[in-house]
């Protein structure tokens, strides 16, 4: 399984589990009290331990190898470098078991940041705020941008967990942290092609697999004498409201959550992954995507500065099609039968405007 990939849900943790799991972190931490949270993905429990210095809220993140969880590692080590070296609301790590004979390892234990989710049907949120919450993730993105940690493109990997002979990519920041780069590219014209490629090969075996094809030519054509040069950025690429904690009574970002599928990418692409988290299906002329897309990329601009080229515009829709084809291919697995219809069609839509 590649760090593309999604996990799939596995088998609830019990108390007793959830008591070790703490113990193997800190042997010294209690749990009072523990909460099951449903991310879609990893077991996920909310968690108040007693510990030496007082009571703590945490969040505990676990999966088993059967299920793809390696990559957990790497999400702590990544969660470490942003927060020592940015000021982006991430959670703090308390602490890391990469290998366990007995537990679903590997697991991570971070502080529960403060805010609340926010729902999960983006279109229940007012414009008005859902803009003020995006500029920020905007500002976020220029910051972390602005992080000299890789200098190829792929998925960002816990450098122990994968074999060197396929790893790379890593400056000396990164591997301080000890993160590295599975299978890099050199440069984002290579990769975005094989990112698409991996993609659509999936999408073929889904619902929308009569796309794929169309979508492959439109890449193809698109993509061709594109300027795609630039240097490799983090990116959290899983943007959408359910991964943001927030106020919402003063509309401040919180934190930014779930770093599972980071990679590193051209920086426009992180910015199409964030406008497509916040606007799904909405049609590329809404007034709402217009309003939201312009908060991105202005949070963006304060932080990092936007490009200016005629070119923009072209590779912004050339990643659009190419993030939209990992979108549906996750959707066709994930999506409920009481929804499918709707879901399918406005995807449908929204490909035919992309086209």
């Amino acid at each position: 399984m590649t760090a593309d990939e999604q996990v799939p849900k596995g088998d609830e943790i019990g108390d007793a589990a959830v008591d070790r799991m703490i113990a193997a972190v800190d042997d010294d931490w209690t749990v009072r009290e523990a909460t099951a949270i449903d991310d879609g993905g990893n077991e996920t429990v909310a968690v108040t331990v007693e510990t030496g210095d007082g009571v703590r809220e945490c969040v505990c993140k676990a999966t088993d190898e059967e299920t793809g969880g390696g990559n957990l590692a790497a999400e702590a080590k990544l969660l470490r470098l942003l927060g020592a070296e940015t000021t982006v609301p991430v959670p703090a790590v308390d602490g890391v078991v990469e290998a366990h004979p007995d537990l679903p390892a590997p697991l991570f234990l971070m502080e529960r940041v403060d805010g609340d989710p926010l729902p999960a049907d983006a279109s229940a949120i007012p414009d008005d705020e859902m803009a003020a919450y995006v500029r920020q993730v905007g500002r976020a993105l220029g910051r972390i941008h602005d992080i000299e940690a890789f200098d190829t493109y792929g998925p960002v990997v816990d450098a122990e967990r994968v074999d060197p002979a396929d790893a790379g990519g890593a400056r000396p920041l990164a591997r301080e942290y000890g993160l590295a780069l599975d299978d890099p590219h050199d440069t984002w014209a290579s990769r975005l092609p094989a990112t698409a490629e991996w993609m659509l090969e999936r999408l073929a075996d889904t619902r929308f697999g009569d796309l794929a094809p169309e979508m492959r030519t439109a890449i193809e054509r698109r993509r061709d004498g594109l300027d795609l040069s630039g240097s490799p950025v983090i990116a959290r690429i899983d943007h959408h409201p359910g991964n943001l904690a927030v106020d919402r009574e003063s509309r401040t970002v919180t934190g930014l959550l779930d770093w599972g599928l980071a990679r590193t990418t051209h920086p426009e692409y992180e910015l199409t992954c964030a406008e497509q988290g916040f606007c799904g299906t909405d049609s590329l002329d809404s007034e709402r995507r217009e309003r939201i897309r312009t908060a991105l990329y202005e949070g963006y601009d304060e932080t990092a500065g936007l490009p200016s080229d005629d070119g923009f515009a072209e590779r912004r829709r050339v990643h659009l099609l190419v993030f939209h084809a990992s979108n549906m291919t996750w959707m066709s697995g994930w999506v409920t039968p009481e929804i499918a219809d709707e879901v399918e069609r406005n995807n449908r839509e929204f490909v035919a405007e992309l086209l």
